[in-house]
């Protein structure tokens, strides 16, 4: 059974869709894989940033983005690994403090969002196929897109 998976295209907004058939005309994957897994960060149910109006609703801010790329025979052959600094939820969740080992010290060594994700779109490189632990994480990134 195909493995539904999504390639994320530079300009933001922009997802096409493709699965485990797009082939070369030889019959082989021309691609690297791309694993990644996001951390992020939410509101504390009464505080002040979770009555604050954001520019678009979400659920969660990313404050770390991690990822491993494979070459066809599926070995390791590098990893991205980045802070991000929030800008709407800024003071750290206590479960994610405790699911992530991170600290509010932590985040605020971070980058913007933007600049991240974009060194992880030049990371990525022009021919991969991106693949997420669950769609979660692709809601997660898709509305902090569009901050």
């Amino acid at each position: 059974m195909p493995i539904g998976i999504i390639r994320i295209v530079r300009s933001f907004g922009h997802r096409q869709l493709y699965d485990d058939y797009n082939r070369t005309k030889e019959g082989a994957i021309a691609v690297e894989y791309i694993v990644m897994d996001m951390e992020w960060n939410q509101a504390w149910p009464g505080s002040s940033a979770a009555r604050q109006p954001l520019p678009s609703p979400m659920r969660g801010e990313i404050i770390q983005i991690g990822a491993i790329k494979l070459n066809q025979t599926l070995e390791v052959v590098d990893s991205f690994n980045e802070r991000i600094a929030p800008q709407y939820y800024t003071e750290l969740h206590p479960k994610v403090a405790e699911i992530t080992k991170l600290s509010n010290r932590d985040l605020q060594k971070g980058k913007g969002f933007h600049t991240v994700f974009n060194s992880f779109c030049d990371w990525c490189g022009d021919d991969f196929v991106f693949l997420a632990w669950g769609t979660e994480d692709l809601r997660i990134l898709r509305k902090n897109m569009d901050l």
